[in-house]
């Protein structure tokens, strides 16, 4: 197993390699698991990284068994993700200032960056909404200049994370796993496309492959050992009781 230093869910920063005190030297660095969360890798030089896990959630309500509600992930595209897309901006702007303005294009040229979110819309009642993950991708793409400085948005649909080496700048993204190419369309079609227009063959593959890609988000299916980071997950975010976005660390809401 080849070791990386891990960030789940809500964790962030910018890192310099290698990381921790290990022996050998630790120079890899990546995340996973990655729904309508938004998982994101932007070089900033031959060994200093921004990476992040950022998740949002309107409500933290959960259904019968306990799990997290769809709508959770569904703000208004009036109100609430535009705002979102703004919180997100304002976070980076405060814990990245060398990088505010889109000067990320100017100060790393057009190094592999790296954005993932394989969930940023989905269909209730034939409509589609998009999740929280899609409004936090415009603000990355557009604070960091993304799109017009040709630093790269890679979006890929099939994969739900990544681990970079920093010293070799290598990037393997963790692709979903456990069925041929043809399911693993069904499964993401499964958040694009209204469910009276999925035919039989499209329900039969998902419902046979969901259990099948959840046992394969884990960093050891890929080869990869996790070693996982102390530290405060602020990069949670969560629409407060006020209409406002604000940061949900796991002491409370801030």
């Amino acid at each position: 197993m080849i070791e990386h230093l891990h960030l789940r869910q809500g964790q962030g920063g910018c890192f310099k390699a290698p990381f921790l005190n290990f022996t050998p030297p630790l120079t890899r660095i990546g995340t996973h698991s990655c729904r309508t969360c938004v998982c994101v890798y932007i070089p900033l030089s031959d060994k200093k990284c921004f990476i992040a896990h950022i998740d949002a959630h309107v409500t933290f309500e959960q259904n019968e068994k306990g799990e997290a509600r769809e709508s959770d992930w569904l703000p208004s595209k009036e109100v609430q993700g535009p705002a979102l897309k703004e919180f997100t901006k304002k976070i980076l702007e405060e814990r990245v200032p060398e990088l505010a303005n889109g000067d990320y294009g100017a100060k790393a040229g057009k190094v592999g960056a790296v954005v993932i979110c394989p969930y940023r819309q989905t269909h209730q009642g034939g409509v589609a909404k998009y999740t929280t993950g899609h409004y936090i991708v415009e603000a990355v793409n557009e604070f960091f200049n993304l799109t017009h400085s040709g630093g790269g948005d890679v979006t890929a649909a099939a994969a739900h994370g990544f681990v970079v080496d920093v010293y070799e700048n290598k990037l393997t993204l963790l692709e979903y796993r456990g069925a041929d190419a043809a399911d693993l369309l069904s499964f993401n079609l499964w958040n694009s496309i209204p469910e009276e227009e999925m035919t039989e063959f499209y329900k039969k593959a998902i419902r046979d492959l969901a259990p099948k890609v959840k046992e394969k988000e884990a960093g050891e299916d890929y080869g990869f050992k996790d070693v996982l980071m102390k530290g405060e997950k602020d990069w949670t975010f969560r629409l407060g009781d006020d209409g406002q976005w604000g940061v949900y660390s796991g002491r409370g809401y801030e």
